[in-house]
């Protein structure tokens, strides 16, 4: 999902349509949010964890999961009283505050999702406001698990490897989606595999 300048129902109603697709086609999707329901609890580690989430999103100390649920609903502006429903769309609006998204860097909603909801997302493009559902290279390793303690593996990439490249002075810009090697070879010629990024845009002509 690319960002694009909707306003709140139109980007929710949006969310909710792609969720119930990925739903219906037994795909899952990312859901980074805090809190379940059926019934409603934190999911944290810790309460210092819990204490310093609720300092940042500026939640009461007082308030339970379920306050604290619906005081998202209310600040993402979502108008279903269904909590399902709710959750589909906190999901993807909390990845995208914590996460961030723009008009070139994605946010990526799911993984390795089914041909039938691929056509569907597509065929609803219309409705489906910056959703873009996108092919993606993967290692396949012929010999399975022999030598992999040589060949290493790769990994949605993360904060100790940005860090990492940074101090190398590696330019090359990475998002964080992207896949990069962890130990063995993948890492050693990780700038060699990677491979040069590129954008893909739509021109319309009226």
């Amino acid at each position: 999902m690319y960002k694009t300048n909707v306003e709140n129902q139109v980007l929710n109603n949006s969310i909710l349509l792609m969720t119930n697709i990925l739903k219906q086609n037994g795909d899952s999707f990312i859901n980074p949010f805090p809190i379940v329901i059926n019934p409603f609890g934190f999911a944290f580690n810790t309460e210092e964890e819990l204490a310093e989430w609720r300092k940042t999103y500026k939640i009461p100390e007082t308030a339970s999961a379920e306050e604290a649920f619906y005081l998202f609903r209310d600040k993402y502006e979502i108008q279903s009283n269904d909590p399902d429903e709710i959750l589909q769309i906190l999901a993807i609006r909390y990845a995208i505050t914590t996460q961030g998204y723009s008009t070139t860097k994605s946010i990526k909603i799911a993984n390795s999702i089914s041909a039938e909801s691929a056509v569907q997302l597509q065929e609803q493009g219309q409705e489906l406001t910056g959703v873009s559902v996108m092919q993606e290279p993967i290692r396949k390793y012929h010999t399975g698990n022999l030598a992999s303690h040589i060949i290493g593996y790769v990994q949605t990439i993360r904060k100790e490897n940005i860090e990492e490249f940074e101090a190398k002075g590696d330019e090359h810009q990475y998002q964080n989606t992207d896949k990069v090697g962890q130990t063995g070879i993948e890492k050693v010629f990780e700038e060699y595999l990677r491979g040069e990024r590129r954008y893909k845009t739509d021109r319309y002509v009226s």
